[in-house]
């Protein structure tokens, strides 16, 4: 089965029109940009959805500083959008690593849940009042239908049901349109996640409207389709893509990427530690 990856949002290539607004702020002199935007809802629904996407000019393999820098600003953001949709201590707390941990590209959700600090066995096993201070937090990797014969969001919401968490984060890897961009950008939104939505392959789309719950996605682009690499260099000449089914199915990533994945997944999970336990 093929593995459908939902692209970087700035890229996706939506129609976004009046209802989309966005502002643009820069650190570490020009290092990372942020583009905050802002997201009306259609007509029926109440809240606008916040998206965050940092893109960065330097790889951040082997730059702990640069790393450290992304982590507290991915933090804030983490924390504001927990804080915009309500998000108070002691709230329960469900993170989900999208994606098949086999195969290393799409192994960022795994890698995440592997490092944050779960906490949730703790506090529902202990009478003592000190623990009421710690963040609530549980953990799954829903893997992929392909692996587990079962969509995402069956295996999602059913843990949902049965534990009832006020809060879900969804990490997944993204694609990206630009190779510049491949393994240099973080982007969250309190709107969800649709696996396949950039590429019209929608899947059941991970929401509060389709669980009940706010649910966060957070992913970085760490792989790009082959179409898109050749359109970006032929853009502009007039040259045509070849409507190949294999090419369109192709799908690339770095060279770096086992360093790659592994360093944003422990970004990540620290980010989800220190936003959940600062609130």
């Amino acid at each position: 089965m093929e593995r459908i990856y939902r692209q970087l949002w700035n890229e996706a290539g939506e129609i976004k029109g009046e209802r989309y607004s966005q502002r643009l702020s820069e650190y570490r002199n020009g290092t990372i940009t942020l583009k905050k935007g802002i997201l009306q809802p259609p007509e029926g629904e109440k809240n606008a959805h916040t998206y965050y996407t940092f893109e960065i000019k330097e790889s951040i393999l082997f730059n702990d500083e640069l790393k450290e820098a992304l982590l507290e600003l991915v933090t804030g953001a983490l924390g504001e959008l927990l804080k915009k949709n309500g998000y108070k201590k002691g709230d329960k707390t469900l993170c989900v690593g999208l994606g098949n941990e086999k195969m290393t590209a799409d192994s960022l959700g795994a890698i995440t849940v592997n490092n944050l600090h779960i906490t949730r066995h703790i506090i529902d096993g202990s009478p003592l009042k000190a623990l009421s201070k710690m963040h609530n937090l549980s953990a799954i990797k829903s893997s992929v239908s392909g692996v587990t014969g079962l969509n995402s969001y069956d295996i999602i919401n059913g843990v949902i049901q049965k534990t009832t968490p006020d809060f879900v984060i969804a990490v997944d890897t993204l694609a990206c349109k630009s190779v510049r961009r491949l393994g240099r950008a973080v982007q969250l939104s309190d709107e969800g996640i649709q696996p396949g939505g950039g590429v019209n392959n929608p899947k059941q789309k991970l929401d509060i409207q389709s669980l009940g719950i706010p649910v966060i996605a957070l992913g970085a682009p760490l792989v790009i389709y082959a179409k898109d690499i050749i359109r970006e260099y032929i853009e502009g000449n007039n040259v045509k893509i070849k409507a190949d089914e294999f090419l369109h199915a192709l799908i690339v990533t770095a060279k770096e990427i086992d360093i790659i994945v592994e360093d944003y997944g422990v970004l990540m999970a620290a980010a989800i530690n220190r936003a959940l336990s600062r609130a």
